[in-house]
């Protein structure tokens, strides 16, 4: 007896325990459940069969048909605007505010900010990860100072709380690493302090920012990618080390096209998500994925559109279709560090012969395709473009234009650009590259002349800061990691390490380079009680190896020959842009009354062509409920599109049964769609 009262105690204390350990974690909603039990009484049997099972696990699964995509998923790189990687972002994420979608006659629509982010739509606080946003110096639209307060409740999914340091990290990350898509705003903040065990967050600026609300998109976990001093470049390649939104990355297989993530089970959050999993499966054809929707493989597709895609997919019964048009264009980009394109002349010339409008369908396949009328290409000598470069020195090679090698369109578009230019007369060849050597090495020594990307367009202050002006950071020149195809220039130097050269310093010797590859002083993260980090030039995490250029070569502009690349991918320095986004940015000036005078400058330069806006044609099953009324009426993120309620989606019941003859796996379908 005494032994079964011992039992009995020690339960209950193991019970108890479990209620006050479960006392101190986040509280989500359960997930739809199927009951597996009446699954197998179908079959006459207690427990399910193996098919049976497999049906309630498909039950409880959103199958999201997609493009083809690549395994880096770091939403802050310039490859970062391709759509599975700004909506896996959108779902696994926390931002410190998020679109706020407000109710008109039409449903959920966009609302417009005004003022620095006019064209962008407004965004709110996100209450689930911070308490308070609260300006503490300067005017309430154009602030010095900002204190974010952050939720208690707010944790990774590994456990480990969402601190100020996670703010610091970005903050950091932003301002010293080549390649990234929205530098401009972290480059205005004059410091990053952290109270409060973490949970208070003071940003200073070096003067008014009415565009701070921009900030901190997309937070990432610091005490790993810090602690582990993880490049950023390609720390995110094929996972994402902890998530802090409804959802996790529970696998990434780039090569069979497939992303699933599962529910966040430490999701703190008011909407948990409301389907265990949520897999994006690569589509290669609309015949396919019309398809895979008849037979409920897919519950919705989203695509980039040929000819007949839209009219393939209105076919399938049951089916809704809308589009989405996302906030982000394609075009070529010249490089002004390039000796063989430093001169304006020639950079119009080459323009002149490139047929916008056709190179656009071919990339897409579709023939009603409207070229974006902003930047303006200025008028060019189609002559000029095969007179020799008439900077001293310029090497005697082919025109490079450039291609991340993962930017399917991007290439497609890149080999019409050499066959038009081709055509013309003009000796040039495609170079697809890793997109951290192009960002990080050849585009600002000069390497590559042109590169095709997909960019955000020209809507508010803070694009036209990212994409033109001269830029506040140094960043360091990365060592490649194989030489450009066909490079025959000399071998970079290895000596002692320096620090990058502030912008418009010379030092060293032209054409030596030096190579870093030591350990980076990076700031420990944690939670300590005050964390200041201000502004200069961030260390490089350790794994990264990075170089410094030498004495600024004669002929490149002054913004390529001392930094690494990020948004201003054409290396383009006008103080006259400066001093016009300023004034927007400082809240001086609305964007409208600078716009005029902000594209002229960016055309005078001739150094962008663009090709064609991101059209996507979006179409959903009956399966898929939880989704809001007329799909053109769906709320949307200018770059995430209609992911941004995907955490309410949920699998209703499955079609009718289909045919023998349909009744393929998904490999099969896609297979048997690529032979034809």
């Amino acid at each position: 007896m005494r032994t079964r009262r011992n039992r009995r105690r020690l339960c209950a204390a193991v019970v108890a325990a479990g209620v006050v350990v479960s006392g101190c974690q986040a509280h989500p909603g359960d997930a739809p459940t199927v009951d597996d039990r009446q699954l197998g009484e179908r079959d006459g049997g207690e427990n399910p069969s193996p098919h049976d099972a497999a049906t309630a696990e498909a039950a409880r699964t959103v199958t999201v048909g997609v493009d083809s995509f690549a395994g880096n998923l770091n939403p802050h790189l310039i490859g970062g605007v391709s759509p599975v990687t700004a909506e896996v972002a959108s779902l696994t994420l926390p931002s410190a505010f998020i679109p706020r979608q407000a109710t008109g006659a039409g449903g959920p629509q966009p609302v417009t900010a005004a003022g620095e982010e006019a064209g962008d739509v407004d965004r709110v606080l996100n209450r689930d990860l911070l308490t308070s946003a609260t300006v503490t110096a300067g005017d309430a639209a154009a602030p010095t100072a900002v204190r974010y307060e952050i939720t208690p409740q707010a944790q990774w999914s590994d456990g480990t709380p969402i601190t100020g340091s996670d703010f610091q990290y970005l903050r950091d990350m932003m301002v010293s690493s080549p390649g990234v898509a929205d530098p401009s705003g972290y480059e205005r903040i004059d410091s990053v302090e952290v109270s409060g065990g973490g949970r208070t967050v003071d940003v200073t600026f070096r003067g008014p920012y009415a565009g701070w609300h921009s900030l901190f998109r997309d937070l990432l976990p610091s005490h790993i990618y810090r602690s582990e001093a993880k490049d950023f470049q390609t720390m995110m390649d094929g996972a994402v080390a902890a998530s802090g939104g409804p959802f996790q990355v529970h696998s990434v297989d780039a090569g069979r096209g497939v992303i699933e993530l599962t529910r966040n089970d430490r999701y703190w959050g008011s909407t948990p998500a409301a389907t265990d999993k949520l897999a994006l499966t690569t589509v290669p054809s609309a015949a396919t994925g019309a398809q895979m929707l008849r037979t409920g493989q897919i519950q919705m597709y989203l695509t980039r559109p040929g000819q007949t895609t839209g009219r393939t997919l209105a076919q399938v019964p049951g089916v809704r279709t809308g589009e989405v048009d996302r906030r982000v264009m394609l075009g070529l980009f010249f490089n002004q560090g390039s000796p063989l394109v430093a001169d304006r002349d020639r950079r119009a010339a080459l323009a002149s012969v490139l047929d916008p409008a056709l190179i656009a369908q071919i990339t897409t396949g579709r023939e009603d395709v409207t070229v974006p009328s902003r930047p303006e290409v200025p008028s060019g000598d189609p002559a000029a473009a095969t007179a020799e470069p008439g900077a001293q020195g310029a090497p005697a090679r082919p025109l490079r234009i450039a291609a991340a090698t993962d930017d399917t369109s991007a290439v497609i578009a890149a080999r019409t650009v050499v066959d038009e230019l081709t055509t013309a007369g003009v000796d040039a060849t495609v170079v697809t590259v890793d997109p951290a050597d192009l960002y990080g090495s050849y585009l600002p020594e000069g390497e590559v002349d042109a590169v095709v990307a997909w960019q955000t367009t020209d809507d508010t202050a803070r694009d036209y800061a990212d994409h033109y002006t001269c830029g506040r950071s140094a960043r360091a020149v990365r060592t490649p990691s194989r030489p450009v195809p066909g490079l025959t220039a000399e071998t970079p130097t290895a000596t002692s390490t320096t620090a990058p050269a502030a912008p418009g310093a010379t030092s060293g010797t032209a054409r030596t380079t030096t190579t870093t590859t030591g350990q980076g002083a990076a700031p420990a993260s944690g939670t300590a009680r005050t964390t200041t980090t201000t502004t200069g030039t961030a260390p490089a995490p350790a794994s990264a190896s990075t170089t410094t250029t030498g004495a600024r070569d004669p002929r490149r502009s002054p913004a390529s020959a001392v930094s690494a690349r990020a948004a201003n991918l054409t290396g383009m320095c006008d103080p006259g842009i400066d001093a016009a986004v300023d004034r927007v940015r400082s809240g001086a000036a609305p964007l409208d009354s600078v716009r005029e005078e902000l594209d002229a400058r960016v055309s005078a330069q001739a150094s962008v062509v663009p090709f064609l806006r991101d059209h996507q044609v979006l179409a959903v099953s009956r399966q898929l409920e939880g989704a809001p009324g007329p799909v053109d009426e769906w709320p949307t993120d200018p770059v995430a599109g209609p992911f941004v309620a995907a955490g309410q989606w949920r699998r209703g019941p499955v079609p009718a049964r289909p045919t023998d003859e349909d009744d393929q796996p998904e490999e099969a379908l896609r297979d048997g769609f690529d032979q034809h």
